[in-house]
């Protein structure tokens, strides 16, 4: 899932290049599977890119639930492990720059446990994110599951 935001005002100001970024992520959502409780925490990778010719600045990484964490990894750079909104690490003054014709990993962590014993069944899960991407200012990812004892 691609969630573009029907504002289009642009951030291109901040865009020190010149350039105009261009946000492709793959893939836009994540079947988990069966997700055993006793198995710990599983991670996922979604793949952040960058096919403009400008500077795309990736800000304000959350996640629609406590029992999920994200972190952007660019490069040799990793971001902090951003939650929910309102718990632990805020994300509203991070931002991480991915260049031109590069890319990044977005990496997402869900916690079967957070929810305790009768956390099981279906889940559903979105990370989202703000860039300075003219025609995609706000991104969301998702993500489901089957969470088992």
């Amino acid at each position: 899932m691609l969630w573009i935001s029907a504002n289009q005002s642009t951030n291109a100001e901040d865009n020190n290049s010149g350039g105009i970024p261009k946000t492709v992520i793959e893939p836009t959502d994540i079947d988990f599977g069966t997700i055993p409780m006793s198995g710990g925490v599983v991670e996922r990778t979604f793949t952040v890119r960058n096919e403009g010719n400008g500077i795309l600045r990736v800000s304000r990484l959350v996640t629609s639930c406590m029992c999920t964490t994200a972190q952007l990894e660019v490069g040799t750079e990793k971001s902090p492990k951003f939650g929910m909104a309102g718990h632990g690490l805020s994300s509203r003054a991070w931002s991480m720059d991915i260049p031109e014709g590069t890319g990044g990993i977005l990496h997402v962590f869900f916690d079967p446990n957070a929810h305790g014993p009768s956390g099981v069944g279906p889940i559903s899960r979105t990370i989202s994110f703000e860039t300075n991407d003219p025609e995609n200012e706000n991104i969301e990812v998702a993500f489901k599951g089957l969470v088992v004892r």
